[in-house]
């Protein structure tokens, strides 16, 4: 089976076939940035995500309630501070994106039990955390514009991470998953 990762800002070989660097995950890092400097203009974005996804979800009327939702929220969100790229968040992230791929893991629970704030404490003492995670999306926007509309989930605690004003800074992993195809995990923090 052959796979691909892709990580912020740094070039990473892992024990995966193939490797990127400096596409995805750093595209995904200025996309979220983008959205954070200028949440309105992200509306597109949810829109694209809509219509492409909308035949494959088995709650539509769940989806389009949270469409509307986010795109309310983005008309009237203030703009937020820049996040900036973090070596310990990034490690936590390649740890959970590896061992999801190697493991076929679902979610933030890790074969070997961890979670994402036991995944960041191997490597940094920040403790205001949030990982979030999406599945199945090839591109950037797609990705993050899953996890804004964060259908599925009653919190909507991705949307609320990523727009949460306290957090500045993020490490990304971006992979295939052998269910899914792609997967994107995303750990945040603020000091």
């Amino acid at each position: 089976m052959r796979c691909f990762l892709t990580v912020t800002f740094l070039c990473c070989v892992s024990h995966f076939a193939s490797a990127q660097s400096d596409s995805v995950s750093v595209n995904f890092i200025q996309t979220l940035n983008q959205l954070r400097n200028d949440p309105q203009s992200f509306e597109s974005a949810i829109d694209e995500y809509y219509y492409e996804w909308r035949s494959f979800v088995s709650n539509r009327k769940g989806l389009e309630k949270a469409v509307k939702e986010i795109k309310q929220r983005l008309r009237t969100q203030s703009k937020l501070p820049t996040l900036t790229p973090d070596t310990n968040l990034l490690k936590a992230a390649l740890d959970h994106a590896n061992d999801s791929y190697n493991m076929n893991v679902v979610g933030h629970i890790g074969s070997d039990g961890s979670n994402p704030g036991s995944r960041v404490k191997r490597y940094s003492s920040i403790e205001n955390i949030a990982e979030c995670i999406t599945y199945g999306q090839k591109t950037s926007r797609l990705m993050l514009a899953a996890l804004l509309i964060d259908e599925g989930n009653p919190s909507r605690g991705h949307r609320e991470s990523l727009l949460y004003a306290k957090f500045s800074l993020v490490g990304v992993a971006v992979a295939s998953h052998p269910r899914y195809d792609f997967q994107c995990v995303v750990v945040l923090g603020g000091r």
